[in-house]
């Protein structure tokens, strides 16, 4: 028989410990944390509201008198059609789409047994 001699060495398993954002630049850089980009998806759909109601408010300025005061009318029609891009494609849509996500998460990833306990549903 072969003496065969193994050595056993000592095994590091590194962990990786996510460290939560400290400042705000550091919340809203990169991140695969899902959480942390659900709020980014709110938070910049919240700017492109803002950004529509600055629209708003200028095509909203420009009916207060008959005359073409504030802005030309091409500046108003293009106004007219980036304010309606922009809440629908930056505000409306991804918006609900987190707020849905979120809810959906929370109802179906924390509250299973409320959900399908008294149904005799067995998880």
């Amino acid at each position: 028989m072969t003496d065969i001699n193994i050595e056993t060495r000592d095994i590091v398993i590194e962990k990786h410990h996510y460290l939560p954002p400290t400042t705000w630049k550091t919340y809203f850089s990169f991140s695969t944390d899902h959480k942390v980009i659900g709020i980014q998806y709110l938070v910049t759909s919240f700017i492109f509201l803002l950004v529509g109601g600055i629209f708003a408010m200028i095509m909203r300025g420009e009916l207060l008198t008959p005359q073409a005061d504030l802005v030309d009318r091409t500046v108003y029609n293009a106004l007219f059609t980036m304010h309606g891009t922009v809440m629908l494609f930056g505000w409306t849509f991804p918006s609900l789409l987190e707020f849905t996500r979120v809810k959906l998460y929370n109802v179906l990833w924390y509250k299973p047994k409320r959900l399908f306990g008294r149904c005799g549903v067995i998880l």
